[in-house]
């Protein structure tokens, strides 16, 4: 599950996100939308204040809609007793859907550490959802003259955090100019900060610039910066550059079963019964897999996984299904295959095929001996037509093995990504059936010259050969589901449980104290990426006591949580539990960090 990373001392990444196609053709719909609906608002100026009137206005919106007094209670309560708390009090309210009550837990937080810019800036990220961007400015402008913090989270370049949240304020009061040119400031500094692409995508559009915002549209997917295959408007990551494919099954004997080949015309004759026999075994298997893949979907739908659980999958059997494709990481071995089987049936067309060799000759013979005339011709140039076709059938049957050599091992490693034993289940019957359907082209070529040389047997043929042992079809030995050493981590925040192993991902959340008076109030309904690493003095799990270990999380009202990756640095790797073991059970030891990206654009 680790990607990424590899020399010069770059931590290892993972994030869901980087496994995701973007679909240009549905960004366009939604970029349609956004034109008519967002673009067209009038351009508003931003209201100069201090700090002290940005935070009274916030508070005063947070008492009219939460009620009088609701506030001064959270104020007062355990969880705004410390910045530390403050925090994680803010983290759970946005992971259970309240933006306000995160909002409150930040000003405690700003209170508690009236020093520490990150506050601010994650106030500021929240607030334009809440009508408040002039506040939104304010509170950055105060974050700017405090320097920066001791440590960053995931590694993020602060002052691009603090850009993005500016672009995202300068959106909200539609100009679009003024937060193009900070926001592309913010994603040349960090490109890591893939929210500061998409916020700059909608300032892109609503200029006009439909191309280019379609291009940060697309980088505001991804974390990292993977190489794609391009296929009917739709980028899909090569799995090489977001999957690890060390854990894969290695290529084995068995992929492709042994197979006699006809070495005569007569051997064809004799092969044919076994040869079509065979072919129909594997399409046997193919009609038993289609059942069984039914009944598997069934089984896992059933379970009602979590929309991210069942994206992350979604992608996963994408990325297999992908291997093959034009641009695809085992693209040159299967068009091999391709050219050989084509090579075959060109012979075959040639000699038997309509207008071909056999018929010519058919319509040269004539008159009494029109028998004799055929053999004394057709035997002698089926028996060189059968010569070349062999060895283009020697050929196809060498390339087959070659591609199954390549792609089963990277199948194999991108299936190991999955947790759920049904869906493994199905991605190995998709693997299988690649495999089976790359030796049905084998028996097809084999078969077809063979059912011509039978039909034709007493024109074309002499020296009929024995019927060959049939070969045994078996299953390509298989992996086990996530069979990566990755381990899984949980942590807890303030009434919040997070749990993620391999694909799988759960949440578990409870109404965090005091924050819960605010679940009145409405906000916008835009995302919230929460970005999480240690403190400079403490070491948990993988994550080394450095500044570009962690892990982020984007939560919308609307969806859930939508995404989560990982960033572990490469002196924390292969400690105790795996690379992204993590077991925390108070905020007291970790700091975060928000990033608010905007509803407009989702990545798609």
């Amino acid at each position: 599950m680790i990607v990424g990373g590899g020399g010069g001392g770059d931590p290892d990444r993972a994030a869901f996100s980087d496994s995701h196609p973007f679909n240009a053709q549905v960004w366009s719909l939604f970029a349609d939308q956004a034109e008519t609906r967002d673009c067209s608002v009038d351009r508003a100026d931003p209201v100069s204040m201090d700090l002290e009137t940005a935070v009274a206005n916030t508070r005063q919106l947070l008492d009219r809609e939460a009620g009088s007094g609701a506030l001064e209670a959270f104020d007062a309560s355990p969880d705004a007793s410390s910045a530390d708390k403050a925090t994680a009090a803010a983290v759970a309210a946005v992971l259970s859907s309240n933006k306000a009550g995160a909002l409150a837990a930040l000003l405690a937080a700003a209170r508690d550490e009236p020093d520490d810019p990150r506050h601010l800036v994650n106030a500021a990220g929240l607030l334009p959802d809440f009508d408040l961007a002039s506040e939104a400015l304010a509170f950055l402008d105060a974050a700017e003259g405090m320097g920066a913090p001791a440590s960053t989270p995931y590694g993020l370049d602060q002052r691009a955090v603090l850009l993005n949240n500016r672009g995202r304020a300068l959106l909200a009061l539609q100009r679009w100019d003024d937060a193009a040119s900070v926001l592309q400031e913010a994603y040349e500094l960090d490109p890591a900060l893939a929210e500061a692409a998409t916020n700059l995508s909608l300032a892109l559009l609503c200029q006009g610039q439909r191309d280019e915002a379609m291009s940060f549209a697309r980088a505001g997917r991804y974390r990292e910066n993977p190489g794609f295959t391009e296929k009917d408007g739709v980028s899909t990551p090569k799995p090489e550059d977001v999957y690890d494919l060390d854990s894969g099954v290695g290529a084995t004997d068995g992929l492709i079963p042994p197979m006699e080949l006809p070495q005569t015309p007569g051997d064809g004759v004799a092969q044919r019964p076994s040869l079509s026999a065979l072919k129909q075994e594997v399409l046997d298997r193919t009609i038993q897999a289609a059942t069984d893949t039914g009944r598997l979907l069934v089984e896992v739908a059933g379970a009602n996984p979590p929309p991210i659980t069942k994206t992350r999958n979604d992608d996963i059997m994408l990325a297999i299904s992908a291997i093959n494709t034009d641009d695809g990481a085992v693209a040159a071995e299967w068009q091999a295959v391709t050219e050989t089987s084509d090579a075959a049936f060109a012979v075959w067309d040639e000699h038997f095929g309509p207008a071909g060799t056999v018929e010519q000759l058919s319509d040269a013979c004539g008159g009494d001996d029109w028998d004799g005339c055929m053999r004394t011709d057709c035997i002698p140039t089926t028996a060189s037509a059968h010569s070349e076709w062999l060895g283009h059938l020697e050929d196809l049957d060498a390339a087959l093995r070659t591609w199954a050599d390549a792609y089963y091992p990277m199948a194999t490693a991108i299936a190991g990504h999955i947790g759920n034993p049904g869906q493994y289940q199905l991605a190995m019957l998709t693997i299988q059936g690649q495999l089976d359907q790359a030796f049905l082209t084998l028996v097809s070529r084999a078969e077809e010259f063979a059912i011509s040389e039978d039909h034709d047997r007493e024109l074309c043929v002499e020296g009929f050969g024995p019927e060959p042992e049939a070969p045994e079809l078996t299953d390509a030995p298989g992996g086990e589901p996530c069979s990566m050493p990755t381990g899984d981590w949980s942590i807890t925040i303030a009434g919040v449980s997070i749990s993620i192993e391999c694909s799988d991902w759960t949440l578990e959340a409870s109404t965090p104290g005091p924050i819960g008076a605010f679940l009145q109030v409405s906000s916008k309904g835009g995302e919230t990426t929460i970005f999480c690493g240690p403190t400079a003095s403490l070491s948990i799990g993988p994550f080394s006591a450095g500044s570009k270990s962690g892990f982020y999380l984007t939560s919308s009202p609307t969806t859930g949580v939508r995404d989560f990756g990982y960033r572990v640095e490469p002196a924390s790797v292969g400690l105790t539990g795996g690379p992204i073991s993590l077991n925390a059970a108070s905020m007291e030891s970790m700091d975060f960090s928000f990033v608010g990206i905007t509803a407009y654009l989702p990545g798609v």
